[in-house]
């Protein structure tokens, strides 16, 4: 339900200016991502313990590992359970699994129950980087996090954020996003692909990092959904972030507001409280929400009406979705309704524009409709297919190379000589591929058969998401 919103909302955000350094790195076990986890995190300082107090910097790493849970089972998530750590996570079904302290395939490293009791073809999917839990929504492939003051639910900003994946099999499917405190994207940084990989990012304004949207892979864990060479399911293990603050630049210790920034330290009454928290600015025992003169509401605010005022309410119009969540993304915290067609926030498949009959006929995000994310009918074109050897050994096989306008499924079918007729071959193969030039080995095919010695036609489609079918594009070689 909620995702729906978050897909809607952040991809219509526009783009702020940043300098991000990024760290990228993709392998196939741990030690191939370690050394840049370890440079990312030492550009963010020293390691704060989790559930320790608001500090001034260093990092925070999240693990999983303290999430209450048995061996072998899925635990769900409540949002707020790192809020002690500044940060609030919000997914459809957030879950956490943990394997077996006896993996069961010893033979290929990998333990049997990483999300299996979801669905058994994640079985050996998934491998974690520390521990042994991993972290993944269920029935959805985004998750949104929002930072806060530890501790509190005080927006917070961070100077960087990364994040460890597993299973990342297609190149630009996993990704995050980033979003500054007005609600502008400042990077979208796609993951590398590997076992294990790691992306993350720094920026030199300081802490400028209000939330972070995740998009693992093309599909999300289900029932239904199995991982496939075309569906590309990811879990996710260690999360890595600098400390939240206010982003003042005022350091705690001397921040006469350290939840709340203000960079002029303005302080009326001189209690050492600044003006920006001070329930009462002028010490006249008046509070500042029934007083008149100094300049605030002057009133009592409770825009939803709950008895909590909105300076004191994480969800001032009660519509589900915290305020600092709201003000990262766009939408509006003091209305349920952002864009006044009738539907409620969280379920609006375009919350920033008016569409009260929430079309969606199918675009590049099929949670959002029609009205901020039109149907996509531009079919993808093919060029460039060429093999390196019209003529080869089917052992080896030989490079395959083409251009894509855009990321497609590749369907390829093989004819075969036969006297004068050319006939079909049984067997296909499936390709994902990105969009511009790439590169693949054409020898086995899906059913793991080679092609036998002979002369052959081969013909190549490609599908983009939206189901938009690409010319054919076709060739000829033979196979020794």
């Amino acid at each position: 339900m909620f995702l729906a919103t978050a897909g809607a909302v952040l991809a219509l955000t526009g783009v702020a200016q940043a300098a991000p350094t990024r760290y990228e790195a993709g392998g196939s076990n741990a030690a191939a991502i370690q050394g840049k986890v370890n440079e990312f995190a030492g550009a963010l300082g020293a390691t704060n313990a989790p559930g320790s107090p608001a500090a001034d910097g260093g990092h925070r790493n999240i693990n999983w590992d303290s999430v209450a849970g048995a061996d072998d089972q899925v635990t769900a998530l409540q949002p707020d359970a790192f809020k002690a750590d500044g940060l609030y996570v919000l997914a459809n079904k957030p879950t956490v699994s943990e394997h077996p302290s006896v993996p069961a395939l010893v033979s290929v490293g990998l333990a049997n129950a990483r999300f299996s009791s979801i669905n058994s073809s994640y079985a050996n999917a998934f491998t974690t980087f520390s521990g042994n839990k991993l972290f993944a929504p269920v029935d959805s492939n985004v998750t949104g996090l929002v930072f806060v003051i530890p501790g509190s639910m005080n927006p917070g900003r961070v100077p960087g954020f990364g994040a460890v994946f597993t299973d990342v099999d297609t190149a630009g499917a996993t990704h995050i996003q980033y979003y500054g405190a007005d609600g502008s994207q400042v990077l979208d940084q796609p993951v590398p692909t590997g076992k294990l990989a790691f992306a993350g990012a720094t920026f030199s304004e300081g802490a400028v990092v209000t939330a972070v949207r995740i998009t693992n892979g093309n599909a999300g864990l289900s029932t239904t959904v199995s991982d496939t060479a075309s569906t590309d399911v990811v879990a996710m293990d260690d999360f890595v972030y600098g400390e939240p603050t206010d982003g003042d630049m005022v350091p705690a210790a001397t921040d006469n507001c350290p939840t709340v920034p203000n960079q002029d330290q303005a302080d009326s009454d001189h209690d050492g409280q600044g003006d920006a928290c001070d329930a009462d600015d002028d010490n006249d025992g008046v509070p500042d929400a029934n007083d008149p003169t100094p300049g605030t509401s002057g009133l009592v605010v409770d825009t939803d009406h709950d008895g909590i005022p909105d300076d004191q309410d994480p969800d001032d119009d009660n519509d589900g979705l915290p305020d600092a969540f709201e003000v990262a993304v766009g939408t509006n915290p003091k209305s349920a309704d952002t864009d006044g067609d009738g539907v409620p926030d969280p379920t609006d498949n375009c919350a920033l524009v008016k569409n009260p009959d929430q079309k969606n006929t199918g675009g590049k995000d099929p949670r959002q409709g029609d009205a901020c994310d039109p149907p996509d009918h531009t079919k993808p074109t093919l060029t460039g297919l060429k093999l390196s050897l019209k003529k080869f050994d089917g052992r080896r096989g030989t490079q395959l190379t083409y251009k894509l306008s855009e990321p497609a499924l590749l369907t390829f079918s093989f004819k075969r000589k036969s006297g004068h007729k050319y006939k079909n071959v049984k067997s296909k193969l499936t390709l994902v591929g990105k969009k511009g030039t790439n590169k693949a080995r054409l020898r086995y095919l899906d059913d793991g058969n080679s092609l036998d010695a002979g002369t052959y036609k081969l013909s190549v489609i490609a599908y983009d998401s939206a189901g938009n079918k690409s010319k054919a594009a076709a060739t000829t070689f033979k196979v020794k």
